[in-house]
């Protein structure tokens, strides 16, 4: 599967009652051999900083597999990353 996501980081919301809804979050997902599809398209979003003078610079892949029980007979799980790619525009998707 191919993940893309983009996050654009507008003002920080402070929890102060003074909403700026400039903030936008959007995923899009692809099977193998298939266009993408938009399915998370969060717009006109808040995003919280209690911490202004904080810096961010991390990108965390974490997989999350719901409903996952230690009772399976193949309990531990693995995710493979072929590629990550930081782009300031969309990327086209693959080829199938």
């Amino acid at each position: 599967m191919t993940f893309q996501v983009y996050v654009k980081i507008g003002s920080w919301y402070r929890n102060d009652r003074r909403y700026h809804r400039d903030s936008t979050i959007r995923l899009w997902v692809a099977e193998a051999g298939q266009p993408s599809r938009l399915v998370v398209d969060q717009t006109h979003y808040d995003i919280v900083n209690t911490q202004p003078a904080a810096r961010y610079g991390k990108i965390w892949l974490l997989p999350y597999h719901s409903g996952k029980s230690a009772a399976q007979s193949h309990a531990v799980g693995y995710t493979w990353y072929d590629d990550l790619i930081v782009s300031r525009a969309r990327i086209p998707d693959p080829a199938p």
